[in-house]
């Protein structure tokens, strides 16, 4: 076995196309520049994509209200419906829906909502959190940078702009 770990996209498209690889992974744009391509499978993977807290280095992520206003600012269904573009499913669980059983054969994360109370869309609760937050830690702002692969920078703006528009 041969295996290649390219990180850019558009390269390993490149590479596919050229008849270096056999797989390439794709996402958004490109996968609407190959959709309808004779070669396009798509098949389930148990992947996550998540945002850790630097709790070390920035005080403001201590701050359990800071942390749900940010959760509940985010549509993860126009996330993965208009950037991603792939057939995704928005987890609000850790592990996704049909790959993790119970020995009685019951899906660990089938109830992907039990923890709509904390992860669930809410723009006007978000603002709530957020505002409680501020308040706790005694700021009118809070600066948040992100650090993302290339690949997820397209995820990265669209968490940036449902952020600054609902905190």
């Amino acid at each position: 076995m041969n295996l290649q770990v390219i990180e850019n996209s558009q390269q390993a498209i490149m590479c596919y196309e050229a008849g270096l690889l056999d797989i390439a992974y794709i996402s958004g744009e490109l996968a609407e520049i190959v959709e309808g391509d004779s070669h396009l499978n798509r098949f389930s993977t148990a992947a996550i994509y998540k945002i850790d807290f630097n709790q070390q280095t920035h005080p403001q992520w201590i701050s359990r209200n800071i942390r749900l206003g940010m959760a509940k600012s985010i549509d993860r269904e126009t996330i993965v419906k208009k950037v991603l573009r792939m057939g995704y499913a928005p987890l609000a669980r850790v592990n996704p829906a049909g790959y993790y059983f119970e020995s009685d054969g019951q899906d660990f994360a089938g109830d992907q909502s039990l923890y709509d109370e904390y992860m669930k869309y809410d723009p006007e609760k978000a603002a709530e959190y957020w505002a409680k937050g501020k308040k706790e830690l005694g700021v009118d702002t809070v600066s948040i940078e992100m650090v993302c692969k290339t690949d997820m920078t397209n995820v990265a703006e669209a968490l940036k702009v449902e952020m600054e528009n609902h905190l």
